[in-house]
Parts: structure tokens; sequence; C-alpha cells
């Protein structure tokens, strides 16, 4: 009898802990989505990326800075040669790019089929699998992959718990997830504020006729390295490391990004599908428009010679637990 009391008090125990476990789990994520929600959060807009136009020039404004942000990244890691390495948020490959000669092979995910188009046209390489869709429609036949990286994409997700607990339920036991966080507070150029230079830059937009292309938007809040790890403690993840660094690039390089989308939304709206710089400027001329080309001058001198201080990047490297 006491055997069976003894048996009975074990299965009792393990049901018990169990549902400790979970319900902890649960309510962790419900108060993290509670606390989160309390907050108003700027997200890059996500269809935006969709947009073939944009993708064709995202990131054109500063190639160096963008390849520079992914190549500390990727020093960060110690890769192994013969590793396979999920790029999630691929976008056009700028971080792709950069691990393609240093992995065995390279799997790139984005729900954008624009910036995918992009990246197919930009880099082939054959230790490359590109696919379209988000980590919940990644199907692989080999076990699932240790490692996931993703650059600049977790201020685009609208629902950044359920992603995060996608991820971690696909990752192995000790699986790697490292991923940065973009926090735009304290934003300038030259230590104005970024709210006040861009209501200087659309005063001028406005006077000469050109399009208001604000890309970033301002918010009350940001995503702090509190609410992130929160995040990931409540997703089922554990933080191994955070570092950050300050983003800061040339002003003229966020002129140049509103001036291509500006022109690459033109060509668009005239079907031209070769956006070459040549043929750009003869489908201005031929249109008769050189006075917004002098517009577009006029406007880079608000940027010229100016720092562009972008906020800071925090680098959260983290793994996958299992019970």
């Amino acid at each position: 009898m006491a055997r069976i009391g003894k048996i009975f008090f074990f299965i009792f125990e393990i049901i018990y802990f169990s549902l400790k476990k979970l319900f902890v789990k649960y309510i962790n994520g419900f108060f993290s989505f509670f606390l989160m929600r309390q907050k108003k959060y700027s997200i890059c807009d996500a269809d935006l990326y969709q947009k073939q136009w944009y993708a064709e020039c995202y990131g054109l404004e500063n190639k160096g800075y963008w390849s520079s942000l992914c190549k500390d990244l990727v020093a960060s890691l110690d890769l192994d040669p013969e590793s396979r390495v999920i790029d999630l948020g691929c976008g056009t490959g700028y971080l792709t790019q950069e691990l393609l000669p240093k992995v065995k092979h390279v799997y790139a995910i984005d729900p954008s089929i624009a910036m995918l188009r992009v990246l197919r046209k930009h880099i082939r390489a054959n230790n490359l699998d590109i696919f379209h869709g988000t980590i919940e429609d990644f199907v692989c036949s080999s076990p699932p992959i240790p490692l996931i990286l993703a650059h600049g994409v977790f201020v685009t997700l609208k629902k950044p718990f359920r992603t995060l607990s996608s991820i971690y339920s696909y990752l192995p036991h000790k699986g790697i997830f490292t991923f940065s966080v973009e926090n735009w507070e304290n934003q300038n150029i030259d230590g104005e504020p970024y709210e006040k230079f861009l209501q200087r830059q659309e005063k001028l937009t406005t006077e000469l006729e050109l399009p208001n292309l604000q890309i970033l938007l301002t918010a009350e809040s940001r995503y702090t390295k509190e609410d992130v790890s929160l995040l990931i403690q409540s997703a089922g993840g554990h933080l191994l490391d955070c570092s950050e660094r300050t983003m800061s690039t040339s002003a003229e390089d966020l002129f140049d990004s509103y001036e291509l989308q500006g022109e690459l939304q033109h060509l668009c709206s005239i079907q031209k599908e070769d956006h070459s710089l040549f043929k750009r400027d003869l489908a201005l001329k031929r249109e008769g428009i050189q006075r917004k080309i002098d517009a577009w001058k006029q406007l880079e001198a608000l940027f010229t010679g100016k720092i562009w201080t972008i906020g800071t990047q925090y680098i959260f490297h983290t793994e996958a637990l299992k019970e």
C-alpha cells in the first residue's frame, strides 16, 4: 500500500510541476503582452517592404554603412565553417552576403517578394537557398538549424511575442538566435531633434512641390533593452548577452534615401522597368521637368555636411531552452 502511495505521489508531483511551468510560462506571456500593449511603439511600415520601388532602393543610400553593421554582427559570432544558418528577414541580402563565405549553407527567409526579387538579382551562390515566408512557413527536411540571425527585423514585427515563441520552438535545445533591435530615441541631425528637422524638411519639400517621403515613424516610446529581455524570457528563450552601439552616418545618406525613393516612384508611375541613372535622367528631361531636378538640389543643401545620429542598436544573443 505504501508503495502504491509513493507511485501515486510521484505521478502527482510530475503533473503538478509540469502544469506549474506551463502556467508560469503563459502567465508571463500574458503579462509581457499586456505591458507591451501599454506603450506606443514605433514600427517601420511593414507594408512598405512589399513595394517593388522601395525594395529597389532599400539600403542603397549607404551600402557601406549597412554592410558595416552586418559585418560587425557576423564578427561578433564564432561561426563554424561547417554550420548552416538562417537569415531571417533577409531583405535584399546585406547580412546574407556577409554570411555566405563564412558558413556551409545559408537559408534566406523573407515575407516580401519584392525584397527577394532584388536579392536574387544581386546574389547568386551554390550554398544559398531562398524562401518566401516567415519562420512559421519555413520547412526543411534536415534537422532543425541551430543558428538563426535577424538584422533590422525586430522593429518591423507586429506580433513580436508570437514570432519569438515560434523561433524558440523551432530551434533545438541550446540553439542560438541572435538579433538586433534599433531604438531611435534621441535621433538628431547635428544635434537638432529629428522631429524638428523633419518639420523643416517637410516645409521645404512642400514649397518645392516634391513628395513627402518620411519613412521613419515617431512614437512616444521605443523598445528598450528591458522590454526585449522580458519578451525573450516569456517566449521561451534565455538571454546570453546584450551589446549596444550608437548608429550614426552622414545626413547626406538620408537625403539620398529621399531622392531615390521619390525618383523611383516617379519611374514606376511611367512604367519604366530599368532604373539605371541614365534612363532616370533621360526620362526626367524628356518630360521637361528639369525644374524638379533643381528642386532636389535645393533640398540636398539642407542635409549637406551634417551628421545623422540615428539612435542605438542592441544586439541580443539568446538561446532556446527545451524541457
